[in-house]
C-alpha cells in the first residue's frame, strides 16, 4: 500500500525547488499589493494609478509562473474520491 501511495507523497528535489520558486514569487507579489493599498488608502497615489500598478503586477506574476506552471501537487484519482468523499 505505501508503495502504492509513495509516487503521489513525495516528489522530486526539482519539483520541490519549483514550490519553493511559486512561494516565493506569490510572496513578491503579494507584498507589492499590500504596499500597493497602503499607498492608495493613504490617498499618496491616485486610484487610476493604483489599477495600472496591479494589473502591472499581475502581469508579471502570470509571466514569472509560466516556468512553474508544470509543477503541481500530483494526487491520484482514487486518493481524490477518497477525500472528496470524507
Amino acid at each position: 500500500m505505501i508503495q502504492l501511495l509513495e509516487p503521489h507523497l513525495y516528489h522530486s528535489d526539482e519539483d520541490i525547488e519549483k514550490l519553493n520558486q511559486k512561494k516565493y514569487l506569490y510572496c513578491i507579489y503579494f507584498n507589492k499589493i499590500d504596499k500597493l493599498w497602503i499607498e492608495l488608502n493613504s490617498s499618496l497615489i491616485a486610484e487610476n494609478q493604483a489599477l495600472e500598478n496591479f494589473y502591472t503586477y499581475k502581469e508579471k506574476l502570470e509571466e514569472d509562473l509560466k516556468g512553474c506552471d508544470k509543477t503541481r501537487i500530483r494526487i491520484s484519482n482514487s486518493i481524490e474520491k477518497k477525500l472528496k468523499n470524507q
